[in-house]
């Protein structure tokens, strides 16, 4: 028998450390986020919570409205990432990284969520532009559904020409969205060739005309939910008797609040910046001391929700649910 050579190459230590990092940063991502948070909810005055009064079926249907608020998004945002780039993510791996860029806005500058997640978009074959642009796409569908619910709320609120005006204009705005999108992909497309960029692979697809629609409907839905469940905290938490006027200033005030704080860059998670805008709003149907309780109810309502998404996906990276194998689309593995 011939004598074999022994041609295997010694393991590379700072290759194994590299590999380990790779695992595990993601996790300690969501630590170092999940004390963060804790900290925030330490440093507030928990005492405003003895001035509420709790009505537990309330309580009861404002979290059976999160989880439907939680499926949703999560849903939406797996039928973004399937119509734009053919991924197939399962309904946990979708969730989980709505979670991340979720935890991301405790962080200054709120986007190290999104890269984050663009990390993983990134093992499907995603290259980083393409998360760029998908991330975009994900953007524009939020803030234009927005608006659209806020111009129609201010339409049947207030019942004044510039209110019916603005209805108007945002109804129309339902027709050029995918002639939004397609700008800001050329602008992408000139930038990187003016900064001689090479030419982008794996990019998301421009959305059809009914794509568009069909998710800026599934983004309204989940704002109205979010304000459902905003809504359900008044009664949960401070007695107050819903009506439909009272649930439509609720819904508004909701997402002007939600809104104007996403552009608070470096105020964490929009913290000051939502309950003020949210107040303010609600001055027009309660007393502002009523406004300010409630705002800051719903700011301790969802840090205790995002400590438990935090949690659980903690939980689920052993199980490694954020991308299925082949980063494909994968019929069998969406409904998951």
């Amino acid at each position: 028998m011939k004598n074999q050579t022994n041609t295997s190459v010694p393991p590379n230590p700072k290759r194994n450390w590299l590999s380990l990092l790779q695992r595990i940063w993601l996790l300690l991502f969501i630590l170092v986020t999940f004390f963060l948070v804790i900290h925030y909810l330490w440093s507030q005055d928990t005492s405003v919570l003895t001035q509420t009064r709790l009505a537990w079926p309330f309580i009861s249907a404002a979290f059976v409205s999160h989880l439907i608020y939680w499926s949703l998004a999560s849903f939406t945002w797996q039928q973004l990432t399937i119509k734009s780039c053919d991924l197939g993510l399962t309904m946990t791996q979708s969730f989980a990284q709505m979670v991340i860029v979720t935890l991301g806005k405790y962080l200054p500058g709120k986007i190290w969520g999104m890269v984050a997640r663009g990390a993983y978009l990134k093992r499907s074959g995603i290259s980083m532009e393409g998360t760029l642009l998908l991330t975009l796409q994900e953007q524009l569908l939020m803030l234009h559904s927005a608006a659209l619910i806020s111009g129609l709320l201010l339409g049947l609120l207030i019942a004044q020409p510039w209110a019916w005006a603005t209805a108007l204009v945002v109804i129309l705005s339902i027709f050029p969205g995918r002639w939004i999108q397609s700008w800001f992909f050329s602008l992408y497309a000139y930038l990187a060739n003016k900064f001689k960029r090479p030419p982008m692979q794996n990019t998301p697809q421009l959305l059809s005309t009914s794509h568009y629609l069909q998710l800026l409907s599934g983004y309204a839905g989940v704002w109205l939910i979010l304000g459902g469940v905003f809504s359900l905290l008044y009664p949960a938490f401070m007695g107050g008797v819903l009506n439909l006027e009272l649930l439509g200033w609720l819904v508004l005030a909701n997402i002007l609040g939600i809104t104007i704080g996403f552009f608070a860059l470096f105020a964490p998670g929009g913290i000051g910046v939502r309950e003020t805008i949210t107040s303010l709003t609600l001055t027009q149907v309660m007393p502002l001391e009523t406004a300010l309780l409630l705002s800051l109810v719903f700011r301790f309502w969802i840090v205790a929700s995002e400590l438990s998404g935090s949690i659980i996906i903690t939980l689920l990276l052993g199980r490694q649910v954020f991308f299925s194998r082949s980063g494909n689309l994968d019929k069998s593995n969406i409904s998951d």
